[in-house]
């Protein structure tokens, strides 16, 4: 957007500018045209749940720059057309000044430097080129399709450094979130348009403009050409068409689909879904068979690249004996596999994959799968490049990726290599091959950049490069819409993991009391200081510690009992000694307090004084417990509603039939769980998501000092809620395991806390909502408990307490084993605690996947890889970034935001929901029979009736699968 108080090449200060060939309506139609045959599914759900309407955007972006970019159209493909929408020279030339910041580039370069200027100078110059004008030493001001203005480097500073106008949602986000704000502010659309752009005479006329327009857009977007395409838009296969009506050349249909089989093709792999997953998103690796771990980003731009090596490999294929053709979801088997004797066929990414790992010295961990391999172009911030800078010869290695959703109808993803406008690629109908890279076709769609230059890998280049990169991503074979707002959005498909974050919560410790007479008046008395406070060495020292300000509270552990905040010495000591137990109340021993530090306090002096104190029966540090699910989502900093993926319209989703779960709900005697209770401690759950029943939801906790709502933010809690309970033949394809009693509690506060291991700031189990959940379930017991949580250190005595106490009622827990597996598979808690059904998780090829952790506590697997659930309806974010205040401090940033309504995520959390429903089911069976299962049995029929999976090598167990993948036709038998 261009500031009402510059001048803006895009438009005439009078208004909408327009060509002697071309008259207002002209530009207006074919601006719209082009968009909604580009981008239909984007603009449709940018728009979803707002006042704005498609055409409303179409006139916004042609009024901002349309007349400029549109006449490109004709012979350049939308991405490319996306990144030349650079304008806007406002303050570096005569007439035209500008008040925002950057008022020229002199001030700009004065600010960020010389490397960031001459990027966005380069980036200005292939604008200006594209339109036959001479290279400039000046900035443009304004970035993308609707005129992103350059001020908001300051707040969203990555948008510029990573060419974020490149990618159509980044800037619908962000203009729609614009619009959100100034329309709840006015009430007004126009008024929204007009203050969107500013304020004044030229705001006035630029929002009349943009009325003016909305007639030609609207007509355009109503006419029987564009109703065609919104017709066949129900069907994926014209989700993101790439022909652009009355502006683009007609796409060469006969190459849309490079990544698809001919007829001709043969693939091992049972079924085309299946193999079309394999390609799109990869094999899982097992241990033997995984690439080295993927070193640091330095390490990465450390890398030499031999194109020798990577063109001596196709040739290997192409004269081998037989020759290797196309595999749809077939893969080198391993890094040495020598060509028509290990293996004869291999897709577009397992090709890819084995180039890059041969052409690499060190060899490269490269990820199979061309959405993941996209993604890893993205995370390691590797240069953006162009489908026309693709036909040089200027010996640049290139890596180019076409989306599945940018695919034929088939929704296959491809990945070449580019070198000296030849591709080294496995096509389909042919396989590994060398072809001319023209820039048309589907390769006018697809997203190039630079892999490698004068023989070096070309990645970012710091740590810090790296934490910023890594928060961004690209859609996966889903239908990913940006909904609106962000600065920042895309981000890695990285998994949740425990690395490099602390153990243990350094600024609290949870102490049991010994059980004494103590009476509740008593307490009462001690707390309003009445009473003198006990003189042992342990409360002597905390009413120390609270006089000298350093004790910010002391909390019990159930919710019933009053916490003391901020307190006085002799009212910390009574806190810990005084507990009321409410009439009728379940006698569950000894009190427990929590006792949390001030800010930046250490609790080690107060440990060691507290544990020699005869009064208290265990005092320890309190153990870290996290996520395990895939951080899927996206970046963003600011408001907004997030981005919305739509489920495949399958009828049964890959990880339910890998369970034959239909076989199961159709065999004699079987028996839903609508009597059974299942309760989830998880991130919350959006209660009143039209997939899910929610039976019971606990989040409130008046007396916690961090905020806490009803909202599940992080998503987490809601999809893992989802592949448990999600509504059975509700007409949408995510479907749970069980009809259950669904009771959730919340278990994370809303606020981030600071990881500098990880760069960012995550989201940790509240350790006092984690403990509450737990005694609440164990007063009033579930049948089984769901915990996709886990970290690597040992339980205090009141976490393993209360675990013991839910087994001995009869509870089932299952647990997550946790992401770690390529940081050595460290033990998990809880699911490593005796007595827990400890869950790994398996790919579409029934293969431990590259991040479930091994141990030889598991019990079984379950599918945990692109499993598809339910996410909440509204905005959310997984983490934030690190921004940095005025007095130096870290601070949340940008935020790695989340999808919204469903997505498919990764993550031993997402295994773990299967066994939980499984569980359940066999428990119901049980009831109905007269009689109940325990744990023990739960957990050893689980067990007895999984498959032995082929990786298993004939083998009873193993610490990747426990004893199988689990079945649950067998299960119910």
């Amino acid at each position: 957007m261009t500031d009402a108080g510059e001048a803006d090449l895009g438009a005439a200060d009078a208004g909408f500018a327009t060509t002697a060939a071309h008259s207002e309506r002209d530009v207006a139609q074919g601006v719209t045209r082009w968009l909604i045959a580009n981008f239909r599914s984007e603009l449709a759900d940018a728009t979803r749940s707002t006042p704005f309407t498609v055409p409303l955007l179409c006139a916004i972006a042609c009024r901002e720059a349309g007349m400029y970019w549109l006449p490109l159209t004709p012979h350049r493909g939308a991405a490319e057309i996306l990144g030349l929408c650079v304008y806007d020279a406002s303050g570096d030339v005569a007439g035209a000044p500008r008040t925002a910041f950057p008022i020229n580039t002199a001030q700009f370069r004065l600010t960020y430097g010389d490397a960031f200027t001459q990027l966005l100078i380069a980036e200005t110059n292939k604008a200006r080129a594209a339109r036959g004008l001479s290279p400039a030493s000046m900035i443009y001001k304004g970035y993308g399709i609707f005129q992103y203005d350059l001020q908001h480097v300051r707040t969203d500073e990555a948008f510029f450094r990573q060419k974020k106008w490149y990618l159509f949602d980044e800037c619908v986000s962000r203009v729609v979130s614009e619009l959100t704000s100034k329309y709840e502010a006015t009430g007004n659309i126009q008024e929204a348009v007009r203050a969107y752009n500013g304020s004044g005479q030229k705001a006035r006329q630029y929002a009349q403009d943009v009325m003016r327009l909305l007639p030609y857009c609207e007509e355009a977007a109503g006419s029987p050409q564009i109703a065609s395409l919104a017709s066949a838009s129900l069907s994926s296969a014209a989700r993101d068409g790439g022909a652009v009506l009355g502006a683009m050349d007609p796409q060469d249909a006969s190459d849309d689909d490079p990544g698809a089989p001919a007829p001709t093709d043969v693939t091992e792999v049972a079924d085309e879904d299946t193999a079309r997953l394999l390609a799109n998103l990869g094999y899982s690796v097992d241990a033997e068979s995984a690439a080295p771990a993927e070193p640091g980003v330095a390490a990465v731009g450390d890398t030499a690249f031999d194109l020798a090596r990577a063109r001596a490999f196709l040739d290997a294929c192409r004269t081998a004996r037989p020759r290797v053709t196309y595999g749809l979801g077939q893969k080198v088997p391993f890094l040495d596999a020598v060509p028509g004797r290990d293996f004869t066929q291999v897709d577009c990414s397992g090709f890819v994959r084995q180039v890059v790992r041969l052409a690499t010295t060190p060899s490269l961990s490269f990820p199979d799968g061309s959405v993941n391999q996209h993604q890893w172009a993205r995370a390691r911030g590797l240069e953006t490049s162009s489908v026309a800078e693709g036909r040089a010869t200027d010996d640049v290695v290139r890596i180019a990726f076409l989306r599945p959703q940018d695919a034929g109808r088939k929704r296959i993803g491809h990945v070449v290599l580019i070198a000296n406008g030849e591709t080294l690629e496995s096509h389909g109908g042919v396989g590994p091959d060398s072809r001319p890279w023209t820039g048309t076709g589907w390769q006018a769609k697809a997203f190039v950049y630079v892999l490698a230059r004068d023989a070096r890998i070309r990645a970012a280049a710091s740590a810090e490069r790296f934490a910023a990169a890594r928060t961004e991503s690209v859609a996966k074979p889903s239908i990913v819409r940006t909904l609106e707002s962000a600065t920042m959005r895309r981000t890695t498909a990285s998994i949740f993991t425990t690395q490099a974050l602390p153990q243990h919560h350094d600024d609290i410790l949870v102490v049991t009391m010994r059980p004494g007479p103590a009476e509740a008046p008593a307490a009462a008395g001690m707390a309003m200081g009445m009473a003198p406070a006990p003189e042992t060495p342990g409360l002597g020292a905390l009413s120390y510690f609270a006089r000298a300000g350093r004790i910010k509270r002391v909390v019990p552990l159930r919710a019933s009992e009053e916490a003391v905040t901020a307190p006085s010495p002799m009212a910390a000591a009574a806190a810990m000694m005084g507990f009321h137990r409410p009439a009728g109340a379940p006698d569950v021993g000894a009190p427990v307090r929590f006792i949390e530090m001030m800010d930046g306090q250490d609790a080690k002096q107060l440990h060691g004084a507290l544990a020699s104190d005869p009064s208290v029966l265990s005092v320890s540090q309190v153990p870290v417990r996290y996520l395990a699910a895939r951080r899927a989502g996206r970046t963003a900093a600011g408001g907004g509603l997030g981005i919305a993926a739509a489920p495949p319209a399958a009828s049964l989703l890959w990880n339910l039939a890998k369970i034959r779960w239909q076989e199961a709900r159709a065999a004699a005697g079987f028996q839903e769980a609508t009597r059974v209770r299942v309760a989830v401690l998880d991130t919350g759950v959006d209660a009143k998501h039209p997939s899910l029943r929610v039976s019971n939801y606990y989040w409130q906790n008046a007396d916690l000092t961090r905020p806490v709502s009803e909202l599940d933010l992080i998503g987490h809690g809601t999809h893992v809620s989802g592949t448990i309970a999600a509504l059975i033949a509700s007409g949408v394809s995510v479907q749970g395991v069980c009809a259950c009693q669904l009771d959730v509690w919340k278990i994370f506060d809303d606020e981030p806390t600071y990881a500098p291991g990880q760069g960012a700031f995550v989201y940790y189990v509240n350790p006092i909502l984690y403990r509450r959940a737990l005694a609440a379930c164990v007063d009033d017991p579930p049948h089984v408990v769901n915990l996709s949580i886990g970290g690597p250190a040992v339980p205090d005595p009141t976490e393993r307490t209360l675990f013991e106490q839910l087994l001995a009622s009869g509870v089932t827990i299952c647990a997550a084993m946790g992401n770690d597996r390529q940081y050595g598979s460290p033990t998990s808690y809880p699911a490593a605690i005796p007595g827990v059904v400890a869950v790994g998780a398996t790919g579409l090829d029934d293969r431990v996947t590259l991040f479930s952790n091994s141990g030889n506590h598991i019990a079984v697997a379950a599918p945990g890889k692109a499993i598809w659930s339910t996410l909440p309806r509204y905005d959310g974010q997984t983490a934030f970034g690190i921004a940095y205040g005025p007095d130096g401090r870290p601070q949340p940033g940008a935020r790695v935001r989340r999808e919204c309504n469903y997505d498919a995520w990764d993550g031993t959390s997402m295994a773990t929901p299967h066994v939980t429903g499984s569980a359940a089911l066999l428990i119901a069976k049980s009831i109905a029979a007269g009689g109940e299962l325990k744990p023990d049995q739960v957990r050893a029929a689980l067990m007895t009736s999984a498959d032995k999976v082929q990786a298993m090598n004939g083998a009873d167990f193993s610490a990747d699968y426990g004893a199988g993948r689990i079945n649950l036709l067998k299960l119910l038998q």
